[in-house]
């Protein structure tokens, strides 16, 4: 009797155990779907950066008013750019994450994650003219299975941001072309300005920099957005219209040399660059800059934002269009600063000499402008218990109500614009928001594209594998390399058994 209690023990005893391994089973989060609920509470992710939460936790103030069963929990935010790649992997046994808002470039290889969000972009807002898809005109995110599964939210101005105040009492003029900015630049040495001991220099720049927000845009003007674009695709397409893709030979487009050539004379003479520029933060190197220490910086529409003041004396600059492409087009440096002044209204008289195709050419030139918002956007994990309330919140988010909640509190246009067509009211905002904001409005705007593989799946997240500047401006005059030599180096590490590799990593051998 006993054997038999003590095997029937046994049995339920394996029974039970069988049962826990069972129910602890772990579901692939590729495979997991989530719920559609459209109530409880979604807790969201934001990188806190160089925007202040503030614009979402007025979000969460009017979304919450008008939907009482939802929730929005914003506790989550971190500065750790890096939440959305340590989590969105774990799945909904471990991560409790129902939307992520920040910067994701590399998303891209994790889609298996991640909710279509195409819904949203076929949404119209009760009262509006229009679907959210159509008020969203600068990033796309079509995969390569023709779904969205990302949408900006941030469409932020980067350039040249000058010292409006120091350029007056010294009389320089805003540069219309490169060559008056390297002119520029070797005037502001020449001067010998002091600051508190210090000898004011045309530029300051920190460790990574922020130099790709003009020599991209040079790069752009040269080559034309498109090209710029085929880039980011490895596409190659030769004078004879045949298309090579992916190829390395986009490594070798023209532009890409003519911007690295006006880094080098802007940077490389002595004096250029505030000392220990290379070694600097970011926030060091703001705080130097809006101090008076040199007078040009390359930044961005948050610099007011990380030095947490108003900058009244400062703006960023249109950026100025690269010389090389007047000899391009087969006008002299002359008619092309004429020209930039016809496009940007300065005069009323056409440049003489100067065909209308050029004077287009040059006015699209003028607009060109890098912008992070391919870099920031919200994506929702596809294994969230959350998603109908979380897909309502980001229909409110991208509602005119959301759009002007987040314009008032960032002071920047939001990636999508008002279904009416009409500006957002900048009253309040700050001079250098205002000027921003009018930089916007006139801007083509180009931006770094992560949805080719070879650039998703590898290392390749820049276009720029070594920093141009740091380059340039190295404090040890023989550790410097000509804009040439850094051309075929960048080129050179693309081609080979290198080159093989990444198309390997990326699927694309």
């Amino acid at each position: 009797m006993k054997k038999l209690l003590k095997a029937i023990s046994l049995l339920l005893g394996i029974v039970f155990l069988f049962g826990m391994f069972a129910s602890c089973k772990t579901v692939d989060p590729s495979q997991d779907e989530g719920s559609d609920a459209i109530s409880g509470t979604v807790e969201v992710y934001y990188w806190k950066s160089g925007v202040q939460i503030t614009f979402l936790e007025k979000l969460k103030e009017a979304f919450e008013s008008e939907h009482e069963d939802i929730t929005i929990d914003l506790s989550g935010a971190s500065a750790d750019a890096n939440v959305f790649f340590n989590t969105i992997d774990q799945g909904a046994s471990i991560n409790t994450i129902d939307l992520y808002i920040g910067t994701m470039g590399a998303f891209w290889n994790r889609t298996e994650y991640l909710e279509p969000l195409d819904d949203i972009l076929d949404y119209t807002v009760e009262g509006e003219s229009k679907p959210i898809g159509e008020k969203i005109s600068t990033v796309s995110y079509k995969s390569d299975d023709n779904r969205t599964y990302a949408l900006p939210w941030q469409e932020s101005v980067t350039g040249l941001v000058y010292n409006k105040e120091m350029f007056a009492a010294n009389g320089w003029d805003v540069p219309r072309t490169t060559n008056e900015l390297i002119d520029l630049a070797e005037e502001i040495r020449q001067a010998q300005l002091k600051n508190d001991g210090d000898t004011v220099t045309p530029f300051i720049h920190f460790a990574n920099g922020y130099w790709k927000y003009l020599i991209e845009p040079w790069w752009a003007q040269y080559e034309g957005v498109e090209q710029y674009n085929n880039f980011w695709a490895a596409k190659y397409v030769a004078e004879d219209g045949t298309v090579e893709q992916p190829s390395n030979l986009v490594w070798k487009q023209q532009g890409r040399l003519e911007a690295l050539k006006v880094l080098e004379e802007l940077l490389s003479p002595d004096g250029s660059v505030y000392p220990e520029s290379n070694s600097m933060s970011n926030t060091d190197a703001q705080a130097f800059f809006t101090n008076g220490k040199a007078a040009m910086m390359a930044n961005g529409a948050w610099l007011e934002t990380e030095t947490k003041k108003e900058l009244p004396q400062f703006e960023i600059m249109r950026t100025p269009v690269i010389s090389s492409l007047g000899t391009k087009l087969g006008i002299t440096e002359q008619q092309l600063c004429d020209t930039v002044d016809y496009v940007d209204g300065v005069t009323q008289t056409k440049p003489s000499g100067v065909s209308d195709e050029v004077i287009e050419q040059v006015r699209t030139a003028r607009s060109i402008t890098f912008t992070e918002a391919g870099n920031f956007h919200v994506v929702v994990p596809k294994y969230s218990d959350v998603k109908g309330a979380t897909k309502e919140f980001l229909k409110f988010m991208y509602s005119d109500e959301g759009i002007r909640i987040m314009a008032e509190n960032i002071e920047s246009m939001p990636a999508a614009k008002l279904s009416t067509g009409e500006d957002v009211d900048t009253s309040s905002w700050s001079g250098f928001a205002q000027n921003n904001y009018d930089l916007q409005k006139q801007a083509t705007f180009i931006y770094k594209r992560m949805n080719y593989a070879l650039f998703y799946m590898t290392d390749l997240e820049e276009a720029w594998a070594t920093q141009p500047a740091s380059v340039f401006s190295n404090s040890n005059p023989a550790s410097r390399m000509s804009a040439e030599e850094l051309f075929n180096m960048l080129y050179n590490n693309m081609t080979g058994s290198r080159w093989q590799k990444y198309l390997i990593q990326a699927g694309l051998d």
